[in-house]
C-alpha cells in the first residue's frame, strides 16, 4: 500500500528536489522494510507529499545547525514570514521543538521571530529517512 501511494505521489510531484526526497524514501524503505512502524512510515510519506520545498530545506538546515533563532533564518527571495509559516507547519507536524528565550509584550514586537527551534527526535528520524540520501 505504501509503495502504491509513493508511486502516485512521485508522478504528481513537479519539483526535481522533492522527487529526490521521494527516491530517498523509497531507498530507505527497501533497505529497512516496513515492520511494526507502518503508521510512522505512512505519516512520513504523507508529510513529505504535503510539505513545501521550503519546509524541507528549513528542516535540513535546522538539523545541520542544532538550535536556530527563527528571525535569523534567511533565504534570498523568500519573505521572512514565509519562513515563520514554514517553521509553524514543521512544529505542527512534530518535527521541530521550539523555546522562547525572550518574550516582548506590546510595541509591535513579534515573538515568532524570537523563537529558538531545533529538530525533535521524530524530526530527525524523518530527516534521516526522507531528506538524507
Amino acid at each position: 500500500a505504501i509503495m502504491e501511494s509513493l508511486h502516485e505521489k512521485v508522478e504528481a510531484e513537479p519539483t526535481t528536489e522533492k522527487r529526490q526526497f521521494f527516491k530517498n524514501y523509497l531507498k530507505h524503505t527497501l533497505l529497512q522494510p516496513v515492520g511494526d512502524n507502518f503508521d510512522e512510515r505512512k505519516y512520513f510519506l504523507t508529510a513529505l507529499d504535503e510539505m513545501s520545498l521550503l519546509e524541507c530545506e528549513l528542516l535540513a538546515f535546522i538539523n545541520g545547525s542544532g538550535q536556530v533563532q527563527v528571525g535569523s533564518m534567511q533565504k534570498p527571495g523568500t519573505e521572512q514570514y514565509a519562513i515563520v509559516g514554514a517553521v509553524g507547519r514543521l512544529k505542527a507536524r512534530g518535527f521541530l521543538i521550539a523555546s522562547q528565550n525572550s518574550f516582548a509584550i506590546g510595541g509591535g514586537a513579534d515573538n515568532s521571530l524570537q523563537e529558538i527551534v531545533q529538530v525533535s527526535p521524530f524530526g530527525k528520524r524523518f530527516h534521516n529517512f526522507c531528506l538524507e540520501a
